[in-house]
């Protein structure tokens, strides 16, 4: 791609110590998932709308949408629940943390972002929105056992989620690092 292209997401953040106490959980889990690329405890948020590549030009008008989007939205609590997996506990070819969303906030604002931001060229989501920090990729899918994944992470409090976050992803060989271009408060 043309490095003047943009690769950007909107997401929000979980706090470092939640993230800190799963990754602590799911050091066992490493072994069973040789090949699996490992999530750094710094790269992970809950990603409420991949939008890709853009021009330039197009940063003003997302940015703009997504304080729109923000402002009708506001704060709640969430707490991380679990360890899942995609597609299944038993089939992992992603291995996530769960969010507990109980206002709905996350489902709300991945929906509205999807649809407003569709006017500017950028594709809408059609899969149902699923809170979740990701924690591991393989390339081919790897069959556990349910059990497994049963992690215990503790008591985790609920944290509260008052913003979301506009990152750009810069890729390399060694993954992908991101860097925040714009937080936006909830109302």
């Amino acid at each position: 791609m043309p490095s003047d292209r943009l690769r950007l997401f909107i997401a929000f953040d979980v706090p470092e110590e939640h993230r800190l106490r799963v990754q602590e959980a799911i050091e066992p889990l490493r072994d069973d998932l040789p090949g699996a690329r490992w999530t750094s405890v710094e790269s992970q948020h809950v990603t409420l709308k991949f939008i890709g590549w853009v021009e330039p030009s197009q940063l003003d008008p997302i940015l703009t949408t997504m304080r729109d989007v923000a402002a009708e939205h506001a704060a709640s609590y969430m707490r991380v629940t679990g360890i899942g997996a995609f597609p299944s506990k038993k089939r992992v070819r992603v291995l996530w943390a769960g969010i507990e969303d109980p206002s709905s906030l996350g489902a709300g604002l991945a929906g509205d972002l999807s649809a407003r931001l569709e006017p500017l060229g950028i594709e809408r989501e059609e899969r149902a929105f699923t809170p979740h920090l990701t924690l591991a990729r393989l390339k081919t899918p790897k069959r556990m056992d349910e059990e497994a994944l049963d992690v215990d992470l503790g008591e985790l409090a609920p944290f509260l989620v008052d913003e979301v976050v506009l990152y750009r992803s810069h890729l390399s060989g060694k993954g992908a690092r991101y860097e925040a271009i714009d937080r936006c408060p909830l109302a």
